[in-house]
């Protein structure tokens, strides 16, 4: 019987483009927690880690700005993203590649 898990994978299947909307900010309860989630519509929500975003935090998206994607990861509840707007990562990130799901 499928499961969430399954289901995320057959609707963002991995490097597939997406459109989001920056929703809110995760703030960090343990490492590698900080983020912001992000509406893919259908209710399902995508996460893109702090690390990614420009060094400036003035330079952050704000909630409700809409941006595409692309599906790095899957993991239980979660969908890992890339921005595929260059001004929207800091510039010294490159886009990870994409890994198996946890």
């Amino acid at each position: 019987m499928p499961d969430e898990l399954d289901e995320v994978r057959a609707r963002y299947p991995l490097g597939t483009e997406v459109r989001g909307r920056f929703v809110r900010w995760i703030l960090p309860d343990r490492p590698g927690t900080a983020g912001m989630v992000v509406d893919l519509g259908d209710h399902r929500f995508g996460y893109l880690d702090v690390l990614t975003l420009p060094i400036d935090p003035n330079a952050w998206p704000a909630a409700g700005t809409e941006a595409t994607f692309e599906v790095t990861q899957h993991s239980r509840g979660q969908v890992r993203l890339w921005p595929l707007d260059a001004a929207l990562r800091a510039p010294d990130r490159r886009r990870p590649a994409n890994r198996a799901d946890r």
